[in-house]
């Protein structure tokens, strides 16, 4: 059964609740500045409200660097051990690793040494994830955000490479639009998708909503195809917080209800 999701601050718990949404996708940088007493209220809060933290986005901080002369994969073990410990506590799933910082190429760096070692951190994370029993769902992220895993193929390319059960795909349909990634790509890595990010893919990224002039159903129904069944979130930005995600939750459910030839 597809559940449903927005990415925002834990705070909004009892919104989400009111409005039907399933889960809420916090930030995993933020929560690692978290004080002890301040997980143990960030946990009651969505415990009372029956809102777990399945998924988060924000995994690594800029600073934590995957590849480059700075990469130091000890220290994001550390990182990942701790901060996922603290995700779990609240519910966490998945895992989003966007982190278009953390994992860019440095520039004038070699591209294959780069590849190599983000090779080399994904597979210390994906031990990490093992270790909790959570999945990381690397995120493709445009070459205006990031200069390497812009696409589902190449992402895929690599997850492929590296075999970990534990570390799978975030489909963004922003990123998808911006890279002019076709559609049909999810059919062929169908299989190593573990999450979505639903937005409409236009500057500035908003809530999805019926006549905003963009239209949904080709997307939904692509997934529909590959018989994904997992969690979707909205990661975009609003002006009115309680009808913009009110609007999105009624047209994800209508559209991923509907029968894939509708």
């Amino acid at each position: 059964m597809m559940r449903y999701g927005v990415c925002r601050g834990l705070e909004c718990a009892p919104d989400l609740k009111q409005l039907g949404y399933d889960y809420i996708e916090g930030s995993l940088s933020g929560l690692s500045c978290l004080q002890p007493a301040q997980l143990e209220q960030a946990e009651a809060l969505l415990r009372a409200n029956e809102m777990p933290m399945e998924a988060a986005n924000c995994f690594l901080p800029s600073e934590l660097r995957l590849c480059g002369e700075e990469a130091d994969p000890l220290a994001v073990r550390e990182y990942a051990l701790r901060t996922l410990e603290m995700g779990v506590r609240l519910g966490l799933k998945v895992a989003v690793l966007g982190s278009g910082g953390a994992r860019r190429r440095p520039e004038g760096y070699p591209p294959q040494k780069a590849r190599e070692q983000l090779l080399h951190s994904l597979e210390v994370l994906g031990e990490a994830a093992r270790q909790y029993q959570v999945t990381i769902a690397v995120e493709p992220l445009n070459r205006e955000e990031c200069n390497q895993l812009n696409t589902l193929a190449e992402t895929a390319e690599l997850l492929e490479e590296l075999n970990c059960p534990h570390l799978r795909l975030t489909v963004d349909l922003y990123h998808m639009v911006v890279e002019r990634e076709p559609l049909s790509v999810l059919q062929q890595v169908g299989r190593l998708i573990a999450h979505v990010h639903l937005n409409r893919p236009v500057k500035p990224r908003a809530f999805p909503a019926r006549g905003d002039g963009y239209d949904y159903a080709p997307f939904i129904r692509s997934l529909h195809e590959i018989g994904y069944k997992g969690r979707v979130s909205i990661e975009a930005g609003c002006q009115d917080f309680q009808r913009d995600a009110g609007e999105a939750l009624k047209l994800m459910q209508k559209g991923f209800s509907a029968k894939p030839d509708a």
